[in-house]
């Protein structure tokens, strides 16, 4: 829930500073709403006492949270009633789920999906992040002089190497200079 509303506030920062959307940042903000809904609504169905009585396999995950995880990455998250009905069918040929298990398990849904969001929201944040850094690092540069690599940190990260390129194709004259210069940096 941190994450996404973090990503949120700075997607609405973004907006108010003029900055241009992204389809993902885009999405965010419609459906924001939704998403703080199913973080209630889990809130809400899934009470710890309860969560801590659901059967859990050896990582200490309840196994039906497991079974959900498992249903949402086979299918990419792409969820019909005919697919989940299936999927708790077969489960419960091995290993039978318990009365509260079942009730748990569209609650586990709802909570894998809203991770899948969390996951791609801290990406989002991530690349805004290796952006703005970017966009540091080519005002404090000199055309004439070496390319600031230091800037950049040791681990070189190619998302920033990535933002780094694009900032210097957006910014035209710098353009050929700047990508000579960081090649030569980076070699």
């Amino acid at each position: 829930a941190r994450i996404l509303r973090e990503a949120h506030t700075e997607t609405c920062r973004a907006i108010r500073a003029g900055e241009p959307m992204t389809p993902e940042a885009e999405w965010l903000l419609d459906n924001f709403h939704v998403v703080e809904e199913q973080l209630r609504e889990i809130v809400d169905d899934l009470p710890e006492r309860f969560y801590r009585e659901l059967p859990k396999i050896e990582s200490g995950e309840p196994r039906v949270y497991v079974l959900a995880i498992e249903l949402l990455v086979h299918t990419d998250s792409s969820l019909d009633e005919d697919t989940i009905a299936r999927c708790v069918h077969a489960f419960q040929e091995s290993a039978p789920l318990s009365i509260g298990e079942t009730w748990a398990f569209p609650i586990m849904l709802r909570l894998g999906l809203v991770e899948n969001l969390r996951r791609l929201a801290a990406q989002m944040l991530l690349r805004r992040q290796h952006r703005e850094q970017a966009c540091r690092i080519l005002d404090e540069w000199k055309t004439d002089s070496d390319f600031p690599i230091d800037a950049i940190g040791s681990e070189r990260c190619n998302a920033l190497i990535l933002h780094l390129v694009e900032e210097l194709q957006k910014r035209g004259v710098l353009s050929v200079s700047g990508l000579n210069a960081l090649e030569r940096q980076l070699a």
